[in-house]
């Protein structure tokens, strides 16, 4: 996988991935969790953001709070520095996703967001977005557009060809 992704990002127009699935529960986030930790431990910076700003739980991966985090960050109520965390990991950060907001897809759809990936790209050579379900709510096709690579996880007896599909198609 650490292959694969070396080469799509090799015409790429960033350095961000992004990892989404059409449902719940296929191992989105221990996908993103373990390749960011695979991509760091081969001597690369990065920032693994968990971007499921509803049912998002990686920072329970790494024993962390859940807040503050990018709920706040787009709310205004952090500053970036204070959001981003290293992580027991040598060269891996992550921003939580924060306390639930009310309004999601808005903040993913600001400016604010935008100029955030741009800034943190220069800083990092990699950074990993885990998104929600993409057949679920449109966080994931909003986040989809300012990726250079977008990984969809599938489950072996789980999900379906039609799922996919629609997920690729969306």
């Amino acid at each position: 996988m650490r292959t694969a992704i070396h080469f799509a990002l090799s015409s790429a127009k960033n350095n961000i991935i992004m990892i989404s699935g059409p449902a719940p529960e296929l191992g989105k986030s221990f996908i993103s969790t373990n390749l960011a930790t695979i991509l760091a431990q081969s001597d690369k910076r990065v920032l693994l953001i968990d971007a499921d700003l509803r049912r998002g739980y990686m920072h329970k991966y790494f024993n962390y709070d859940v807040q503050p985090g990018l709920a706040e960050y787009l709310n205004g109520q952090h500053e970036l520095g204070s959001i981003v965390r290293s992580t027991e990991v040598e060269n891996l950060s992550v921003i939580s996703r924060g306390k639930s907001p009310a309004n999601p897809s808005e903040l993913l759809s600001t400016q604010k967001f935008a100029e955030m990936l741009t800034h943190l790209s220069s800083q990092f050579d990699h950074i990993l977005i885990d998104t929600p379900p993409v057949l679920a709510v449109t966080d994931g096709i909003i986040i989809s557009q300012y990726a250079g690579v977008n990984l969809v996880v599938a489950r072996y007896a789980k999900t379906q060809m039609k799922e996919l599909e629609l997920t690729v198609n969306r």
